[in-house]
């Protein structure tokens, strides 16, 4: 095949050095995927300038994704999707009790971080919606479209929005310094690598186990949040109390989402028609006993 318009690397055992010297070819390339379980380490004197670049797709483990980071050059514009380590969960060995140690996450939350600073300088449509799937760790951040349709969520950002950075990093659920869980340190450091201006829409799934301090940890950067989407109802109290304290005005706990202004349930993921909204009364003035049915 031809890497001039559009480059398909799926290969169980692949060569990161034979693709690479091809990508330094490819300089018009628009479409690039790469997939595969195995690599070899790989170094080149220069970097991979791919101006045209405009989908980018990685499914292989970390140190591949993380290696062909330093080398490749490419606009900010380029979507985004990788899924890093996901071969681990099929793999017959695998336990779901097998965690990494804490520096093989940090390594895995950094190289996160680069490649959201990279989307976050996009000089196009700014970011205005973010989806985090919390138990198995995937980033999905959005930028308004008017007509679109993405067909694979559900919600608000379903329509009149499209993807432009879908990550997932399998096997890092686990806590940080005993103290934050990695998932919801990798959604707290996306404000510092992404700006987002209010509203923000925040769609939370697959919420985990997570005590009310380690969401507060999680998601107090989040100062333009509009639109918050849960994926249950009711919510888990310990996401609820760092979303709306019981005895908030009468407690120094403020609510993390000071601007919050719309919570959106999803009842079932698989069907969206069973989706409702309402007003959240976090922030409220008002002393109005009753939630306003949108």
């Amino acid at each position: 095949h031809s890497l001039h318009g559009h480059g398909v690397v799926h290969n169980p055992r692949f060569d990161s050095h034979t693709i690479l010297c091809y990508l330094s070819l490819a300089t018009r390339l628009r479409k690039l995927k790469i997939s595969g379980t195995s690599y070899t380490d790989v170094s080149l004197p220069a970097s991979i300038d791919l101006p045209c670049l405009e989908d980018l797709h990685l499914i292989a483990p970390y140190n591949f994704p993380s290696t062909l980071w330093e080398f490749l050059s490419f606009s900010s514009e380029t979507r985004m999707t990788m899924e890093i380590d996901n071969h681990l969960l099929s793999h017959p060995g695998y336990s779901g009790s097998d965690v990494l140690e804490e520096a093989a996450v940090r390594r895995r939350l950094d190289f996160m971080g680069a490649v959201a600073k990279h989307c976050g300088r996009r000089t196009a449509a700014r970011i205005n919606g973010i989806q985090f799937a919390c138990t198995t760790t995937r980033t999905v951040l959005f930028v308004p479209e008017q007509g679109a349709i993405v067909r694979e969520f559900y919600g608000p950002l379903s329509s009149n929005h499209s993807v432009v950075f879908d990550i997932r990093v399998a096997q890092i659920d686990r806590l940080l310094g005993k103290s934050i869980a990695a998932p919801l340190a990798m959604l707290a450091q996306l404000p510092q690598c992404v700006p987002l201006s209010y509203p923000v829409t925040l769609q939370l799934l697959a919420l985990g186990s997570y005590s009310t301090s380690q969401w507060i940890q999680g998601l107090a950067p989040f100062d333009t949040v509009h639109t918050l989407v849960l994926s249950e109802f009711p919510p888990r109290d310990s996401l609820w109390d760092a979303v709306c304290p019981d005895q908030f005005p009468h407690t120094e706990m403020a609510p993390i989402f000071s601007r919050l202004q719309v919570v959106h349930i999803i009842l079932g993921l698989d069907s969206h028609a069973h989706s409702a909204s309402y007003i959240a009364r976090a922030n409220s003035d008002s002393d109005s006993s009753e939630d306003d049915i949108m």
